[in-house]
């Protein structure tokens, strides 16, 4: 019940474009996806975007001026059982002839079974990862979101299905999706990314598996575990049949004042990976993220209401970790260290810049500087 009350009371300060704590919780207000209706016929507007620039130090890797994402969210409340949500999504500012992308990343309809459970049809994101539920640009640390969110991880992750969320206690919460899953025909050296079908006519001959839990035994402490599992070959004429994928996800986050600290662990094993219709499709992808960042500003003011966070991010990661053929891509491996400073002037509004530190074991990795604004109410 509890967990309830917090999505539901994160929605109002969303949508007022305001800050809310609830039980001095610093995870309440936590992103626009877990989203409870109020009252009756209501119908509420929001948005989140971010414009990110880009400086590569490389003399052959041009600088870049991105309006990363522009998101547009929606949510209707039919009753006090029944709502409807949705996300729209414009990538890189416009859509065309294949440059720039238009996503329905979310359209689903919630429907309350009680106080603690509730179903869910529609454009569902898959519950792998917190980044993947909760990827608005103020609620991460870094003007580009972390390489083990991208390559091992393959946010924004989306897919139609169904799912049923609840609360056991006011500690512990579990989702658990039945989803369209991925096309091995998109898997390559990168990983598995190029394997999501983004509801796009999703081939549904193999339907995959997502169960989740999120503890929370204080306010501080928040630890979470998924587990996905399902077969990749989409094929209808169903001359391909192999690819069984599963994929771990375990992680901790840590916020109490002006800490922030956090771990996440994940691990991608692919059956029949030398069968692939790609070559030298890794069995196994591997990646390991930590963080830390301190605010500084109420050791300087207790009156301020902004903030100026430090942090710094250590990741490795390696989508070719056990090629059959042997024939590994060293570039594929590889270590990241990202850091700086986000200035918020305003909880919903984020000023960000960082360097990024990169190296792979082919020795050829480009480092960057990045600087951006987000913005989300």
């Amino acid at each position: 019940m509890r967990n309830i009350l917090v999505k539901t009371l994160a929605l109002s300060a969303l949508t007022m474009g305001s800050a809310i704590a609830v039980d001095n919780d610093p995870f309440a207000g936590f992103g626009s996806q877990d989203r409870i209706g109020q009252g009756d016929n209501e119908l509420r507007w929001g948005m989140y975007g971010e414009l990110h620039y880009n400086n590569p130090q490389s003399k052959t890797d041009n600088d870049q001026l991105d309006l990363h994402r522009l998101v547009f969210m929606a949510e209707y409340t039919f009753d006090d059982k029944i709502s409807f949500f949705s996300e729209i999504e414009i990538e890189h500012a416009f859509v065309n002839d294949g440059q720039g992308e238009l996503e329905v990343e979310q359209a689903y309809l919630d429907f309350a079974m009680n106080d603690s459970t509730h179903v869910r049809a529609g454009v569902l994101l898959v519950p792998i990862s917190i980044m993947n539920l909760y990827h608005e640009p103020t609620l991460f640390f870094g003007v580009e979101r972390p390489d083990t969110q991208k390559y091992i991880v393959p946010t924004t992750w989306f897919e139609p299905g169904v799912s049923v969320v609840g609360d056991v206690n006011d500690q512990l919460s579990y989702e658990v999706a039945l989803q369209a899953g991925l096309s091995n025909a998109g898997f390559s050296t990168s990983g598995i990314r190029g394997g999501r079908q983004k509801a796009y006519e999703s081939a549904a001959e193999d339907i995959m598996i997502t169960a989740r839990l999120d503890y929370r035994p204080t306010p501080e402490l928040w630890l979470a575990g998924a587990l996905n599992h399902g077969a990749t070959a989409q094929d209808p004429s169903g001359q391909a049949d192999s690819g069984n994928l599963t994929l771990l996800v375990l992680e901790g986050r840590y916020d109490s004042g002006p800490y922030k600290a956090g771990i996440t662990l994940s691990q991608g094993m692919l059956d029949d990976a030398e069968t692939m219709p790609q070559p030298d499709v890794s069995e196994e992808h591997t990646g390991i993220e930590v963080f830390a960042g301190v605010d500084i500003m109420p050791f300087i003011s207790d009156s301020r209401s902004d903030s100026l966070s430090f942090f710094v991010r250590y990741e490795t990661y390696d989508t070719q970790a056990d090629v059959p053929s042997g024939n590994e891509d060293e570039s594929k491996m590889v270590d990241v260290i990202t850091y700086g400073f986000d200035y918020k002037p305003h909880p919903n509004v984020v000023v960000k810049i960082d360097y990024q530190d990169y190296d792979n074991d082919a020795d050829n990795a480009v480092d960057k500087w990045n600087m951006g604004i987000g913005w989300m109410f």
